[in-house]
Formats: C-alpha cells, sequence, structure tokens
C-alpha cells in the first residue's frame, strides 16, 4: 500500500474518477484489486490546486475545482489527471502521483528494493531509449529490485515525456528532455517488435 493507506481505497474495477496507483507486487500485500485514492484525498487535491488560483475576470473567487476523470489533451494545452491547467504536462506532479512512492521525492529509491534515478547513468544518458524503454515495457532483470509495472497502457506519450524529463532534469541530473514524439516514435518501435 502507499504511505498513509488509509486516504486510499482498494477496489475490484477503476471507475469515472479512480486514478489507479502503481503499488509493486512486494508491498501489494496479497491485495488483488486496484489501489485508487479515497474521497479524502480527491478533495485534499482539490483544496490544493484551489489555493494556486487566481481571481476571475469578473473579479469573483474562484469555485471549488471538482477532480474529474482523465481526458487526453492536445499537446500544450495542459491537463493533468482530468485538472485543468493553463500550461504544458506538469512532470514533477506526474512523478509524485506514479513514481514517488517507489522512487522517492528525492529520486534516491529505497536500498534493496527500488533503484535511484538520482546519479543513474540509465537516467543521465544522452540516448534516452533505454530509460523510455523501461518507462513503457516495465523493468525486472535485478533480483535487487522490486519489479517495476509498465506504464504503456496508464500513460499517454506527452505523460511519459514529462516525467522522463523531469527526472533527466532533477536532483542534479542533466540530461535533455524528452519529447513526446520520441516516445511515440520509440511506442511504435515496441509495438512492432512484439509482433514480430
Amino acid at each position: 500500500m502507499p504511505a498513509y493507506p488509509w486516504l486510499f481505497e482498494e477496489v475490484e474495477t477503476v471507475g469515472g474518477y479512480d486514478k489507479e496507483l502503481n503499488v509493486p507486487e512486494p508491498f501489494r500485500a496479497g491485495r488483488r484489486g486496484h489501489i485508487v485514492p479515497g474521497e479524502k484525498v480527491r478533495q485534499l487535491v482539490a483544496y490544493l490546486l484551489l489555493l494556486k488560483q487566481v481571481d476571475l475576470p469578473d473579479g469573483s473567487a474562484p469555485a471549488f475545482i471538482e477532480y474529474r476523470k482523465s481526458v487526453p489533451k492536445e499537446p500544450g494545452t495542459g491537463g493533468v489527471d482530468g485538472l485543468v491547467q493553463t500550461s504544458a504536462l506538469d512532470g514533477a506532479a506526474l512523478y509524485t502521483q506514479h513514481c514517488q512512492a517507489c522512487h522517492q521525492a528525492n529520486g534516491e529509491g529505497l536500498a534493496g528494493a527500488f533503484p535511484p534515478l538520482k546519479g543513474s547513468p540509465v537516467v543521465n544518458d544522452a540516448n534516452a531509449e533505454l530509460m523510455v524503454r523501461i518507462m513503457l515495457q516495465g523493468y525486472d532483470a535485478r533480483a535487487e529490485y522490486a519489479v517495476m509495472p509498465p506504464f504503456a497502457e496508464k500513460l499517454s506519450d506527452d505523460e511519459i515525456a514529462a516525467i522522463a524529463t523531469h527526472e533527466r532534469s532533477t536532483w542534479g541530473n542533466k540530461a535533455d528532455r524528452v519529447t513526446p514524439d520520441f516516445v511515440k516514435k520509440l511506442r511504435a518501435t515496441i509495438k512492432t517488435e512484439t509482433t514480430q
């Protein structure tokens, strides 16, 4: 279970307002259902985002944000988890939602469980292909670490690119950004490889 387990629920199917958390198998404690944020988490996120809003053009205060299901966005129109924004996808927020439970807020991972991203040769490689492949396909080749689940079916090209760019430019990492087009092409290559 993620940290603060009382804020999350186990459900049989992921519904309209739910965003499933990726909880690695060793930490599921035998649970087989989908782990999703509970109502308190959704309201907390909505409240925190409300604090960042500016007054509306007519001078009135903004209304409470409704947490709603993710919808695909055109590049550059923004939007993270269905919460309307005015800028591009926020890689840091996406990292927090999808990666931080394992790799930690400081990018240092957990010894014996999850590898560090901070200073990682894979993350800092000039060619981001291996890193993005791992994000899309998952990884289970090192006995000293837990299995990383694949994100190809859970995250869009824009989301993968935003997370990868965040990881490659944070915690002292200094690699080039990853573009959605790069992810899209690699996703197509992987699909071709698996159908041959």
